[in-house]
């Protein structure tokens, strides 16, 4: 959290390391984490600096010399003289090494130990010193503004946290709704979340029909401003509190929480609004905004606007929601006034909301679709699969696996053509509407037979034909021109494209993790296609990075990198955590096979954020890890009858991917055991990579024979016997290094995944054996098809001559053009005769 405020510290730093003194004013409101953020920065300092802290507070701030005491034990008469000895004092200890000043709370700070702090910071030569100062505001204390102005100097501003960062400040599992509900409540602000995290439950957060409590201080606060204010302000603040209240803006140019001044007086009745405006503005209830649309309004900080809203009292509250509801013309803005102005929401409403849901999907506006569908589910179970789907397709796959339990998702599965034994209970569940959100989960999670079987199930006990749509969406698999068909020619829920998108995807990574990489490439270039017709959002970026997996394994870079660029490029407007993750992996996965660790810390170690529950760095946490279990592994839903929804959605806020292992095996390669620790347990490979790294032999060697013999993806499990062979080497034990070689070498060879491959020849040849890929550079089935056209087979010929399909073949010549640098069947049977001329 806050990385990127603290690496322009860091940076700052290293400038007055090299004789390029500097000063930086961190301001923020209280809370915001202004001091949290100093005292990391001087924990990253060791012993690199000498470090002079202080804090200022506000009962000191008369005494004179009262800092100045505290940094250098001065307090001479003059405040010149005092800044003349400081200078003097700074030089001295700059020799030796940097000096890094730090005043907290420095508006609270005398006046005349600033003048000297000042005067000293003007008249000093080239030196390797660094002040840092901490205020609410970034233009106190005024005595230094003048230094703020300086090339060197600057305002590093601290706004509110994101949600992602709410779950790692928290350690709790909060869905990316609730950690966005408490972002929008205290404007992301640390110290309120806290605040307010201590007065509810988890519960409360996931709710967001249920307002979230106001600390006891903000409330009285917002009290006491309001006592201050005449009738018609007091409206008026009353009115925008409604208007702001957890309704989104939309495209309407505003911040969330910002209302027209011209709604809040028509809701208010209030004749004069700029005369109440300016009384709510000098309470400093209301902060404006002129525009060229009139002037928006919003609260000066938004816990105000939780206190005024509940200080209304229910009464007051559903009457100026129900006139709200009038005065819009957004279609969910006035449904959700309407729903907080219901008492019990009948039937009618919450089909006029999951029909808006229905309507927001078909045009592809899955943000609002899963807003208004999750809120219909709520209050009955029939929009329910419909809001399943959409939380999926907006990335809130943590959401959707909840609301999945509630339609019976974990009800055990039967076998299809058999019937359940249910209990009394389970008899009212609409058991099509679970088995349906069970398939659409197990498809995510890249476990096909569970969805089919689920599929299956809900097919057959369904009886609304929307959901069988809907069913048989998720159930089939069409040919490639059908996929792209649906694309351009149906949308929304009825054809359910991004099903499509989905189940392409998720079945060419189940495809990749179980060995079978031409089947996962080609079905990886069908969901990527796809994706482009579809256009930006996290399931066309998540498209892309699968895509990018093969190529990248068997050292296609170009191919790779195209579509490690197009999902960054597709994910840069999203907000899921999932539409983050894709392109990272997609690009790391990439460095990691160009053997590029350096590269791979950079781009994963961001994605920290995103866990709530750090492992232990001791490399004894192999304890507590099942060698069955992954960091990436899904969720076995057909070993057991419940979907393991705890797990699930961990994994689905992780991604599906397994960056832990890419990140933890790269900082093993670079040697960095103190930040290994921070990543959570990988795979049980990765894991005796990491107790050999800490020298535990015998530990490790254990770790290695039961990862080999108990890790089932192919492509793992031969980068687990690679490591274990180069492990082995280096203990001097080469015969049996080469024999957990060659059986890597043999499945790398299968997989052609080359440069991992090339890897392993360069270990058995340490080993002192050799072991050639091919004489053209060629992986075997490459070789093969390369010599077939060599002779002037067609590709149906080919096909049949390899009992491979005709897709396949086309894959296996696209690579061959790529790494023989030839772009049609002539020039490559020539390059294949020259250069197997020049082999032999």
């Amino acid at each position: 959290m806050r990385e990127r405020e603290l690496e322009s510290l860091t940076d700052r730093f290293e400038l007055a390391r090299r004789g390029e003194p500097g000063l930086v004013l961190i301001h923020g409101p209280a809370g915001i984490g202004k001091s949290t953020l100093l005292r990391r920065f001087l924990a990253t300092l060791d012993d690199q600096a000498h470090v002079i802290a202080a804090d200022a507070v506000e009962s000191e701030s008369v005494l004179p010399y009262g800092v100045l005491t505290r940094i250098a034990g001065l307090q001479p008469a003059d405040p010149f003289e005092a800044g003349a000895r400081l200078r003097d004092r700074l030089d001295e200890l700059q020799e030796a090494r940097p000096v890094v000043i730090a005043v907290d709370d420095a508006h609270w700070a005398d006046s005349v130990s600033l003048t000297a702090l000042a005067f000293a910071w003007r008249r000093l030569r080239p030196a390797r010193v660094l002040a840092v100062l901490t205020s609410p505001d970034p233009y106190q204390p005024a005595s230094l503004q003048p230094l703020l102005t300086r090339e060197m100097s600057v305002r590093l501003a601290l706004t509110g946290i994101g949600a992602r960062q709410v779950r790692a400040l928290t350690h709790l599992p909060l869905t990316e709704q609730a950690a966005g509900r408490l972002c929008e409540h205290t404007g992301g602000n640390p110290r309120h979340i806290l605040q307010v995290l201590e007065e509810t439950d988890l519960d409360e957060l996931a709710d967001p029909q249920i307002p979230l409590p106001v600390p006891g201080q903000h409330a009285r606060d917002a009290l006491a401003r309001l006592a201050w204010c005449s009738e018609p302000a007091r409206s008026l603040v009353e009115a925008a509190a409604v208007l702001a209240c957890d309704i989104a803006p939309g495209g309407t140019g505003r911040t969330v929480g910002e209302v027209s001044l011209g709604a809040a007086a028509k809701l208010a009745g209030v004749g004069a609004p700029l005369s109440a405006l300016e009384e709510a503005l000098g309470a400093g209830l209301l902060v404006e905004r002129p525009t060229g649309a009139g002037i928006l309004i919003r609260f000066s900080y938004p816990l105000l606007k939780g206190a005024v809203y509940q200080h209304m009292g229910p009464t007051k509250r559903l009457r100026l929601h129900a006139a709200a509801a009038t005065l819009t013309e957004d279609e969910t803005t006035r449904l959700e006034h309407l729903l907080r102005a219901a008492e019990r929401p009948g039937p009618e409403l919450v089909r006029d909301i999951a029909a808006a849901g229905r309507r927001r999907a078909a045009a592809g506006d899955w943000g609002q679709a899963a807003r208004l569908l999750a809120q219909a589910a709520r209050l009955d179970r029939e929009p329910g699969a419909d809001a399943v789907e959409a939380l999926l397709f907006d990335g809130r796959p943590a959401e959707a696996h909840a609301l999945a339990v509630r339609l019976g998702a974990n009800e055990p599965t039967t076998r299809t053509g058999t019937s359940p034994t249910t209990s009394p209970t389970a008899l009212r569940v609409d058991t099509a509407d679970g088995r349906f959100a069970r398939g659409v989960l197990a498809h995510y999670a890249g476990c096909t037979d569970e969805a089919v079987a689920a599929l299956v199930e809900a097919r057959e006990r369904c009886t609304r034909s929307a959901l069988l749509a809907r069913i048989d969406a998720w159930g089939c698999r069409p040919e490639p021109g059908d996929y792209l068909r649906l694309m351009r020619h149906s949308g929304g829920l009825g054809g359910s494209p991004p099903a499509r998108l989905l189940t392409a995807v998720m079945g060419s990574l189940a495809d990749f993790q179980q060995g079978r990489w031409d089947e996962a490439a080609a079905l990886g270039q069908l969901a990527a296609a796809v994706a482009d017709e579809l256009g930006p959002c996290w399931m066309s970026a998540h498209a892309h990075a699968v895509a990018s997996l093969v190529p990248a394994a068997r050292g296609d870079w170009q191919r790779a990198g195209q579509h490690a660029e197009a999902a960054r490029r597709l994910a840069r407007d999203a907000t899921a955590p999932v539409a983050v993750i894709g392109p990272a992996y997609a690009a790391a996965h990439l460095a990691a096979a160009r053997n590029r660790p350096d590269e791979v810390i950079a781009l994963l170690t961001p994605l920290l954020d995103l866990v709530t529950a750090p492992a232990s760095a001791s490399p004894d946490r192999t304890a507590n890890v099942s060698p069955n279990r992954t960091a990436s592994a899904q969720p076995d839903a057909t070993a057991s009858p419940q979907l393991g929804l705890p797990d699930a959605t961990n994994q689905a806020e992780r991604g599906l991917l397994p960056w832990c292992d890419l990140l933890l095996d790269a900082l093993i390669t670079e040697g960095d055991l103190r930040r290994a620790g921070d990543v959570p347990a990988a795979s049980p490979g990765v894991l005796a990579r990491l107790l050999a790294a800490g020298h535990e032999t015998e530990a490790a060697r254990v770790a290695f024979e039961a990862a080999c013999a108990e890790t089932g993806e192919p492509f793992d499990r031969a980068r687990t016997l690679l490591a274990y062979g180069s492990f082995l080497r280096r203990l001097g034990r080469r015969a049996a290094a080469a024999e957990q070689l060659k059986e890597a070498l043999r499945e790398l060879e299968r997989l052609e995944a080359v440069p991992y491959a090339q890897r392993c020849e360069i270990e058995l040849a340490a080993c002192g054996q050799q072991h050639a890929i091919s004489p053209l550079g060629l992986t075997p089935q490459q070789d093969t098809v390369a010599q077939l056209v060599a002779t002037g087979l067609t590709n149906r010929q080919i096909a049949r001559e390899l009992l491979l399909s005709v897709k396949t073949v086309e894959y296996h010549i696209s690579q061959v053009y790529a790494r023989l640098g030839v772009s049609s069947r002539v020039a490559l049977a020539n390059g294949v005769r020259a250069r197997a001329g020049s082999s032999s």
